[in-house]
């Protein structure tokens, strides 16, 4: 009767003890301030900040950028609506909400890519916002967008850059901004002027070999790969600054 009572006893714990919550915490930024809150009851999770749950257990995912020692951005993923959330020493705000959000770190800069309700994009960057259109891409100093077959730029503060009328324009950071013009062909501008031109198996080439691909539009060109006689057909068309 006494085994009988052990074994009882031991039965009930183990079913209390699995029907009991258990709470996980992972650190989402270096100090251990942001931790993702989960539990065994849920696939959902929570965000604590600095000891505190802030944001429910109600999300899918969490995403967590740094831009300075101690600022840091996060995207709070859910299946209705996302939201980024700055955070600071001195506290936390809400920066933005869309349906779906993507962040982008493209040189020294991130931004926030907003798709909404009609598949339209926007952006949020360190300076302003710019949208909708069709698609929008960062590059380093502001974003490329497409409405429609045509594209654009716009600089961080949301100014246009260059109007809605190239084919497609690409950042080339260390050459200049590469302007389709017409099908194939790409004039380049450096420091605001003409500064040659390039043709699009050009630009394919300069970026399967890039340093540093920083979005589908924007790279750092090297010459490390690139063949004696493509050097030379370029260095006739464009100056080469790398």
């Amino acid at each position: 009767m006494n085994r009988l009572k052990f074994f009882a006893v031991i039965l009930l714990g183990a079913i209390l003890l699995a029907s009991c919550e258990r709470l996980t915490y992972t650190p989402l930024d270096e100090f251990g301030t942001l931790c993702v809150q989960e539990s065994n009851k849920t696939d959902k999770k929570g965000l604590v900040y600095d000891g505190e749950l802030i944001l429910p257990m109600e999300y899918d995912n969490f995403q967590c950028f740094q831009a300075d020692r101690d600022v840091f951005f996060v995207i709070a993923e859910k299946a209705d609506k996302d939201g980024v959330f700055r955070f600071t020493s001195y506290g936390y705000k809400a920066m933005y909400f869309a349906p779906h959000i993507d962040g982008y770190d493209v040189g020294d800069n991130l931004f926030w890519v907003g798709t909404l309700a009609d598949g339209r994009q926007e952006v949020v960057m360190s300076e302003g916002k710019f949208g909708p259109c069709d698609e929008i891409v960062p590059i380093t100093w502001g974003c490329v967008f497409r409405n429609g077959n045509l594209w654009g730029a716009c600089y961080l503060d949301g100014d246009i850059a260059y109007p809605c009328k190239y084919k497609k324009i690409y950042d080339i950071s260390n050459l200049g901004v590469c302007l389709g013009d017409r099908d194939g062909h790409y004039t380049v501008i450096a420091s605001g002027k003409k500064a040659g031109w390039l043709s699009q198996s050009e630009i394919d080439t300069l970026q399967k070999y890039a340093k540093k691909v920083q979005s589908p539009y924007s790279f750092w060109a090297s010459s490390e790969k690139l063949s004696p006689e493509l050097k030379r057909s370029l260095s006739k068309k464009i100056h080469l600054d790398f």
